[in-house]
C-alpha cells in the first residue's frame, strides 16, 4: 500500500518539559532493555514475515518487502541505543519474547497461516503501534525521528494481515479465535514484565494497554468479528464488556451506555464498549459539575466530517490532502482544550501528516487523542477513517499550551 507523507512545521521552539533525563544511569539502564526489545522484535518480525512466505508462496514477494522493512527499523533503532551509548540488552529481549516465538514456530510448523499473521501482523504490530505512540512524545529527539518514520510502516503490516483474514474470513473464523485466546493474555504479561522499565522513560503501563486494546479491538471489528466474538476474545486478556437491558438481561439491540464516574480510566471504557457495540446515547455520573464537561467533552473527541466533490481534485474523485489534514488536526485540537478544561489555549508547533489511502467524495471520521501533557508544550496524536473503518490518515502534532493568565 503506497504511503505519502506530508510534513508541516512552524518555527516555534517546542521545550522539554516533563521528558526523562536521557543521560541518567536509571535511564539508560531501562533503555538497555526496552530498546533491545525492539531491536529483537524488528529481527524476528524480519524472520516471521519470510516464514509466512514459505506457507503463502503467491505473496512471498510481498511478504519478502514487508520484511526489509523490519530490518531497516532494527537498524535504525541499533542506532538510537549507539546514540545514546547505551548496549542493548539481547539476552533479556530474546527471553521476554520467547512465548510468543515458541507459538509462532509451533503454528508454522503445523502449518497454520491464520495463527502465524495473527502473531506476527495483527498482536505484535498492533502492539508495537501502540508502544510507538507513547513513546514518541518522550523520547529524545534523535530515537523520535527514528520512530516516527517507523510507525508509518508499521501500519502497513497491520494492514496486510488485516486485509489477508477480512478475505478468508469464512475459512479461518474458528482458528483465528483460538489464536487470539492462546497468544492475547502473554501481551498483558510480557507488558507487565517490562513495565517499571517503561515508567522510567515516562510510558505509562495504563495508557499502552488501553490505546493497545481500543486499536486492537477496531482490527477485530474490521476483520468482521462480531461483538460477541470480541467479547468472549477480550475476556481471555480479564477484560469484561457486557451490554445489559434495564431487566439484566443481555440486549443484542442497546445503544445506551451508563457510567457512573468520569475518572481517568472512563473514557477507555466507552471506547471498548463502542468498538462492539456502537453508542448513541451516553449517561455520565460525576459528582463535580467540572469532571461531568470535561469527560464529554472527550467523548465528543470524535467528529464526522462530509467530503465533498468541491474538496477533490483528479475529476473529482481524490480529496485534496490540506481538507484531510484540516479535519484530524480539528479533532487532536479539542482533544486538547478538553484536557486542558476547556480553558486553554493550543496553537500549533507542528504537524506531521501521514496519508494511506485516497478518498474521493463521502463521510469520514476524525479522532484525536492526547498523548502527553507537559507545562506548556503537548503531544497528540489523531486519525481520520472512512465509514468502514480504513485508516486514512494518522497524524502527530505537537502544541503549545497558553494557559488563561492569573489576575
Amino acid at each position: 500500500m503506497a504511503t505519502l507523507e506530508a510534513a508541516h512545521a512552524s518555527t516555534a521552539a517546542a521545550g522539554a518539559e516533563g521528558l526523562p533525563d536521557f543521560s541518567s544511569a536509571a535511564y539508560k539502564d531501562a533503555y538497555s532493555r526496552i530498546n533491545a526489545i525492539v531491536i529483537e522484535g524488528e529481527q524476528e518480525a524480519h524472520d516471521n514475515y519470510m516464514s509466512i512466505g514459505t506457507l503463502l508462496p503467491e505473496q512471498a514477494e510481498e511478504l519478502a518487502k514487508l520484511a526489509r522493512m523490519e530490518l531497516k527499523h532494527m537498524k535504525g533503532f541499533t542506532a538510537c541505543a549507539n546514540n545514546l551509548g547505551v548496549v542493548a540488552d539481547m539476552p533479556f529481549a530474546k527471553e521476554f519474547f520467547a512465548p510468543l516465538h515458541n507459538n509462532f514456530q509451533k503454528a508454522l510448523a503445523e502449518g497454520k497461516v491464520t495463527t502465524c499473521l495473527l502473531i506476527q501482523a495483527i498482536l505484535i504490530e498492533a502492539f508495537a503501534i501502540s508502544a510507538y505512540h507513547i513513546y514518541i512524545p518522550v523520547a529524545d529527539p534523535f530515537a523520535r525521528k527514528i520512530t516516527e518514520g517507523v510507525v508509518k510502516d508499521e501500519y502497513t503490516h497491520l494492514n496486510y494481515g488485516q486485509e489477508w483474514l477480512k478475505a478468508n474470513l469464512a475459512e479461518v473464523r474458528e482458528e483465528l479465535e483460538q489464536a487470539n485466546r492462546d497468544n492475547l493474555p502473554l501481551v498483558r504479561r510480557m507488558l507487565e514484565q517490562v513495565a517499571d522499565d517503561a515508567a522510567v522513560l515516562h510510558m505509562d503501563k495504563e495508557d499502552l494497554m488501553a490505546d493497545f486494546l481500543s486499536s486492537y479491538q477496531d482490527v477485530l471489528m474490521e476483520i468482521g468479528l462480531s461483538g460477541r466474538e470480541i467479547a468472549r476474545i477480550m475476556r481471555a486478556l480479564g477484560s469484561h464488556v457486557v451490554v445489559v437491558s434495564r431487566n439484566g438481561a443481555p440486549d443484542t439491540g442497546a445503544d445506551e451506555m451508563a457510567l457512573v464516574g468520569s475518572g481517568k480510566q472512563s473514557i477507555t471504557q466507552v471506547a471498548a464498549v463502542n468498538a462492539v457495540r456502537p453508542l448513541k446515547r451516553l449517561r455520565v455520573w460525576s459528582p463535580r459539575a467540572e469532571s461531568r464537561a470535561q469527560f464529554v467533552a472527550l467523548a465528543r473527541m470524535r467528529f464526522k466530517f462530509e467530503i465533498v466533490e468541491a474538496f477533490c481534485h483528479s475529476g473529482g474523485k481524490i480529496c485534496q490532502g490540506g481538507f484531510l489534514t484540516g479535519m484530524v488536526d480539528t479533532a487532536m485540537a479539542n482533544a486538547a482544550m478538553a484536557k486542558g478544561k476547556l480553558v486553554v489555549a493550543v496553537p500549533t508547533l507542528e504537524i506531521k501528516v501521514s496519508f494511506f489511502e485516497a478518498m474521493g467524495p463521502g463521510i469520514v471520521f476524525a479522532e484525536g487523542r492526547v498523548l502527553r501533557w507537559g507545562g506548556s508544550v503537548g503531544f497528540l496524536d489523531g486519525d481520520v477513517r472512512d465509514e468502514k473503518g480504513r485508516l486514512i490518515v494518522h497524524s502527530t502534532s505537537t502544541i503549545k499550551i497558553v494557559r488563561p493568565k492569573k489576575a
